[in-house]
């Protein structure tokens, strides 16, 4: 690790140079940061806001750190982005705008860096929020996130073990991998993650679902009925396209079109699709429109 990183969030050349300080121990990924210079203003992650929103930090946990200060240093990326850590960071400088400031509350704090690429910070988040007391829109969302990031790491294990047949490839369907990591069953996972792929596309319903996931009020499986799409009709739909041939057969010989007729997506409803219209016809076609609506 060289003294290079968080050049981003904390350029050198515009830093006291103490600020920059490295934590001269064996923890060499352990950085020293003023918490209130504009330059190293820490910010959550945007999963870890997405997946578990803005909570507070407990006053045990803000009594805790007035007595000790922070034990497990805040993990934080070259961005700037908190890993994990943001109600640690929360409750410190919540006692850091206190007066008289507690003893253990300076203007000096302790971070690891973690380096990593995208996907693994977004895996990172989530794992550092194992031992979170969670409701079940939260483990829908984190379900949701690491079944979109488990198919995209498969992808670029795929094109490494192409690439290099010696690579170690971890082999699974994604719903199983993601359900083991969450204690829950694969069935459950892919309803979580439709329920939240629907509510994020602004399904109504599906909004209304993860609302009571959120409150613990309905089960995973009560809340995928929500948005559940009804079986087609087969019969029905066999029926209907049947009658759009009908329907095209006789437009053809009554109209002098050249034209087809195609099944709605709504129950009786057809779309008439108008073949190699002169402008005369298609004039024709609207002034009568416009005669029967006067």
């Amino acid at each position: 690790m060289t003294n290079t990183c968080l050049t981003r969030s904390f350029p050198r050349d515009r830093l006291y140079k103490n600020a920059r300080r490295k934590i001269q121990s064996a923890e060499a990924d352990l950085y020293i940061i003023p918490i209130k210079h504009p330059m190293s203003t820490l910010r959550r992650h945007p999963l870890s806001v997405k997946l578990y929103g803005d909570s507070e930090p407990d006053q045990s946990l803000i009594d805790s750190i007035r007595s000790v200060g922070i034990l497990n240093p805040i993990i934080v990326n070259e961005e700037g982005e908190i890993i994990s850590g943001n109600r640690r960071y929360k409750a410190y400088m919540h006692l850091y705008d206190e007066n008289p400031r507690p003893q253990h509350i300076t203007r000096w704090l302790v971070v690891r860096l973690a380096v990593n690429e995208h996907l693994g910070y977004e895996r990172m988040v989530i794992d550092s929020n194992v031992q979170r007391v969670k409701t079940k829109g939260q483990i829908a969302r984190e379900a949701a996130a690491l079944l979109r990031i488990e198919k995209e790491m498969a992808a670029e294990r795929e094109k490494a073990g192409k690439r290099n047949r010696s690579v170690n490839l971890r082999k699974g369907r994604a719903s199983k991998l993601v359900g083991e990591q969450l204690g829950i069953s694969e069935r459950t996972v892919e309803k979580a993650a439709e329920v939240v792929a629907a509510a994020e596309s602004g399904d109504k319903e599906a909004v209304a679902a993860l609302e009571l996931l959120d409150k613990n009020e309905a089960s995973f499986s009560a809340a995928f009925k929500k948005v559940e799409k009804a079986p087609k009709d087969e019969a029905a739909i066999a029926a209907q396209e049947a009658d759009a041939e009908a329907l095209s057969a006789w437009l053809k010989a009554n109209s002098g079109f050249d034209c087809e007729v195609k099944r709605g997506k709504e129950a009786g409803t057809y779309h008439v699709i108008l073949h190699r219209l002169t402008e005369v016809q298609v004039r024709s076609l609207v002034s009568e429109k416009i005669r029967k609506a006067a």
